[in-house]
């Protein structure tokens, strides 16, 4: 599985489409297709807000799913996500925040 599968399957999980994940990043929906293609790579800054917005960056990057956390997720994850969590409705109530 390459970098562009796994953050499909993080922007499933996070119940996104393309054009919210790619407005909550702050690219264009082309620019979310082309990463979740293969044709291009996110740079820094895309990774970055993307880790706002609930994605696991790490597992998008290697593919391993850190001790003790579930597809990225842990406790003391939760607790930090939920003191900043994604401003995207769907991305919270998947997590079972409301904002």
């Amino acid at each position: 599985m390459h970098v562009s599968d796994r953050l499909k399957q993080e922007r499933h999980r996070l119940s996104l489409s393309q054009e919210e994940l790619a407005r909550l990043c702050g690219v264009s929906k082309r620019a979310q297709a082309s990463y979740e293609s293969g044709e291009r790579s996110p740079r820094a800054e895309y990774l970055e807000a993307a880790a706002g917005a609930g994605v696991d960056v790490h597992f998008v990057l290697t593919g391993i799913v850190l001790a003790g956390q579930s597809q990225g997720q842990s406790a003391a994850g939760d607790a930090a996500w939920a003191a900043n969590p994604p401003r995207h409705p769907r991305a919270c109530a998947r997590r079972g925040f409301i904002i």
